[in-house]
This record gives structure tokens, sequence and C-alpha cells, in this order.
């Protein structure tokens, strides 16, 4: 049976976002007034023993207090010859209206933003990243290149055939985080800001681990798990993996197999009388 999180971490998650909230609110004050709380976020630090395998597909957890501004751009990512369909569908859609949507097609987007500076000038304006289910990720992802592909990127599939399909996605994923396994031994998973209390942000991390990583891998997988703040760089451990344990379960060599490799002579050694 698959061990839940509050059963291998007790208090200390709860307790350590506690003192990390603590901490940097005590580092903003004073700050400007015009201070944005969404700025200074937190974050899960994990890492592996056995990396999850890396693919080129996501696992979307639903958050419970989600913290992304559900005002800000949304961009989404259409095959070749399909982007004026899905601006058709948004336009006779009332619903989506109130997004603030553009369209790109794969080709547009490669014509179009192929320097690093148009990359960043595109990222910097939306927010939210989706893909339609009949784009291509592994060439999508090629042509988004480590602009896009930093930590804090999410992109989430969604299906652009129909407007409620499409209404439905976006929904989902303003409400959720998007989590990419490279199959790397680090990771960074973003779980919220200051905008949410030290229980929001717990009950966030817990269903990131339980719900995003744990259903990807194993405990005995993950070497230790720490949370820590985007702008201080502070950190606290609240996982290590115990090696001992599994030491512990290893079988002991038998008397008679002692005995047999103490008394093996060396080749060419004379017996003992």
């Amino acid at each position: 049976m698959k061990q839940d999180v509050d059963h291998v971490m007790g208090e200390d998650l709860k307790r350590a976002l506690e003192a990390l909230r603590s901490h940097v609110d005590g580092k903003r004050k004073g700050t400007h007034p015009t201070y944005d709380p969404s700025k200074d976020r937190f974050e899960l630090f994990l890492m592996y023993n056995t990396p999850p395998e890396s693919d080129y597909g996501s696992t979307a957890v639903r958050l419970p207090y989600p913290y992304r501004n559900l005002t800000k751009n949304v961009c989404i990512f259409v095959p070749d010859e399909q982007g004026t369909d899905v601006q058709n569908l948004i336009t006779s859609s009332l619903s989506l209206k109130e997004f603030n949507l553009k369209v790109l097609e794969v080709n547009t987007f490669r014509r179009e933003y192929s320097s690093l500076k148009l990359k960043k000038q595109l990222r910097d304006d939306y927010s939210l990243f989706l893909i339609d289910t009949r784009v291509i990720r592994p060439k999508l992802l090629a042509l988004l290149g480590k602009m896009f592909l930093s930590r804090h990127f999410d992109l989430f599939t969604v299906d652009a055939s129909t407007a409620e399909n499409l209404e439905q996605g976006i929904k989902t994923a303003l409400q959720s985080i998007s989590i990419n396994f490279k199959g790397t031994s680090m990771q960074t998973i973003d779980i919220g800001s200051m905008k949410q209390s030290a229980d929001e942000l717990y009950a966030n991390a817990r269903d990131t681990l339980q719900n995003g990583v744990l259903s990807r891998c194993a405990w005995k997988d993950i070497d230790s798990i720490m949370v820590s703040d985007g702008r201080h760089k502070a950190r606290l451990f609240v996982y290590a993996h115990d090696f001992s344990g599994e030491m512990k379960s290893l079988p002991e060599a038998r008397e008679d197999e002692v005995s047999v490799k103490a008394t093996k002579r060396r080749k060419g050694s004379s017996p003992v009388n």
C-alpha cells in the first residue's frame, strides 16, 4: 500500500512552510507600497535516487488553492492550418470571450518567434500556455527551447476541437499545475506564493506530492525533499530517505557461510596444521 504524505512526513512539511512563510514575511516588511505578494513564490525542491522516466507528456495536478491570476492572458498552440477554426470557436463562444486568448499555429510560432528576445517577450506577456491535443508535443517542445522549458513553466494539454472542451480545459488549467518529468535527479515545483496562507501552501504541497510526484515514483525513489522560496533562496528539509532501513532488511549471512569464508586459503599458501 502506498504511504500517504501525512503518514510519511508527519507535521514536518506543515511546520517548515509556516516557518518559511514567516521568514519571507519578515523580509518584506518595509518594502515598496506597490509590493506584489504573488512575486514571492514557494516551491518544492526534490532530489531523486531514481528519477521518474522522462517523457514528453506532463502530469496535471488540480490545486485546492490555485495561485494563478485569472485575469492574465492565455496562449494556445494549435496545429498548422487550424488557427482560424480555433479562433472562430473563441469568437462564437460568450464564455471564452472572458479570456484574452492568443492562438498560435506551430509554424507561425517557428517563423515569428525565432529569436530569444521574441520568445522571452511572448513568455512574459502570457501567464498560461496550452497545447492542443492534435499538436505533436515533442516537436513543439523542441521549438520552444530553454527560454520556455526552464522552471516555473507549465504547458497544459487541452482539446480545442469544440468550444465546450476548450473552455473546460482552460478553467481546469487555471486551477492546476503541470509537472514535467525530465528524467533528471533534481526538480523544482511551484506550490504557491505569499498570497496563500501557510495552511493553503501546505494543502497545495501535499496534493502536489500525493497526486503528482507519487503517481510517477515511490518514496524509495526520492532522496530528499525541501521547501524553499524563490526570492531569498531559503530552504528547509522536510524529508530524507532512510537508507539504514533498507540495510537492515538485507538478509544476514549464515554462520556456516562466515566460517567457510574465514578458513578459505589463498592460492599457493600452505595449509594450517
